[in-house]
């Protein structure tokens, strides 16, 4: 896990190099009747078979793969500096175009016959998903302003948060704008954003009160400056951490953080209600570390970084899952309705697109 505060010095939180501090574990009674979800029923890194499936490996022979993505139909990447797609059911892999060197972030837009977004700095490149070429850079930040941080697309729209912890609150900022770079509308105005998710609906960011500290969520459809909810964070609550550490479905928040008593790698979740508590679902060994956090409708799947192995959690706690094992440096994770998805081998040119089956 690349653990850092995410909020600077400058917005009233300290940066800490190691991990986030205390995670509430009590919850209400009410919490724990309210639908699936996690209870407090964080298990040690013991438990489950290890490497319980066998992948099926959908393109190989790619140069440091990354950055992984996903529609409905098809899987996207980065490697040898062109982005790349292939079908999900398998077939030829794809170049789209191709992409600056120093490329940090790939995004697909739900739409199979829409585009693929990369980040480069400040420029947002746009890439046709059926290879026609075409695309281009739709948008870069002015003179002056901080590089872009992260970038999500949906169905209607492109978000790009711009963060700099050099800067004030107002020196953050989502923008939420046509897909094409068009009219530009910053959608979280002095809410210091530090974080960006969504989900099908909604945009989701850390603000950086920390007086106040809470996810904000606002429907997409929403005016700029418009608040849907508020989850609160307790002062003794880890904070998610980067966008890429944090995980979104319909009823709750998950992310990636660190015990302090144990300093055990963590995860942990909170309900999506205005009462509720942020609960642990799973602890691993002090050496653990995680990264690539995401869901499907019952587990929590995310990468063990120490032993490169692929793991999975019920989102309401138990036992782990080690579905894979001594993975050859995995950096891309992406789940379906009935598969998982990895890159590996980031760090060579053996690199692979693996399939599992769940």
């Amino acid at each position: 896990m690349n653990h850092r505060r995410v909020l600077a010095t400058s917005v009233g939180f300290v940066a800490a190099a190691g991990v986030l501090l205390a995670c509430t574990l009590t919850q209400s009674l009410d919490y724990l009747q309210k639908g699936a979800g996690p209870a407090d029923g964080a298990t040690e890194a013991s438990s489950g078979e290890a490497g319980t499936r066998v992948p099926t490996v959908l393109v190989p022979n790619q140069t440091k793969p990354g950055f992984l993505a996903q529609d409905g139909m098809a899987l996207y990447w980065i490697a040898g500096g062109m982005a790349w797609s292939v079908p999900k059911s398998g077939g030829t892999a794809k170049v789209l175009g191709a992409v600056p060197p120093s490329s940090t972030l790939l995004v697909a837009e739900p739409d199979p016959t829409g585009a693929i977004f990369v980040l480069d700095g400040s420029a947002v490149h746009r890439l046709p998903k059926d290879g026609s070429g075409g695309g281009g850079i739709v948008f870069t930040g002015n003179a002056g302003e901080p590089p872009t941080d992260t970038i999500a697309a949906s169905a209607s729209s492109l978000y790009v948060l711009q963060y700099d912890p050099t800067l004030a609150i107002e020196g953050s900022r989502i923008l939420r704008m046509a897909k094409d770079g068009g009219g530009a509308t910053d959608i979280a105005p002095d809410s210091g954003p530090v974080t960006l998710n969504r989900d099908v609906k909604s945009v989701f960011w850390l603000g950086s009160d920390p007086a106040k500290p809470a996810i904000v969520e606002q429907l997409e459809t929403a005016a700029p400056g418009t608040t849907t909810a508020v989850y609160a964070l307790s002062a003794n609550d880890d904070l998610p951490t980067l966008s890429a550490d944090i995980a979104v479905d319909d009823a709750f928040l998950y992310w990636i953080t660190s015990d302090p008593a144990s300093a055990s790698a963590e995860i942990v979740g909170r309900k999506r209600e205005a009462s509720a508590s942020v609960v642990a679902i799973y602890r691993g060994a002090p050496e653990d570390a995680f990264a690539n956090i995401t869901v499907d409708a019952t587990h929590v799947y995310f990468i063990e970084t120490r032993t490169s192995s692929l793991l999975r959690v019920p989102k309401s706690g138990g036992d782990v899952d080690k579905l894979l094992v001594g993975l050859k440096a995995p950096s891309g994770l992406v789940v379906d309705a009935t598969s998982i998805y990895l890159t590996v081998e980031a760090t060579g040119t053996t690199g692979q697109i693996l399939a599992v089956m769940k």
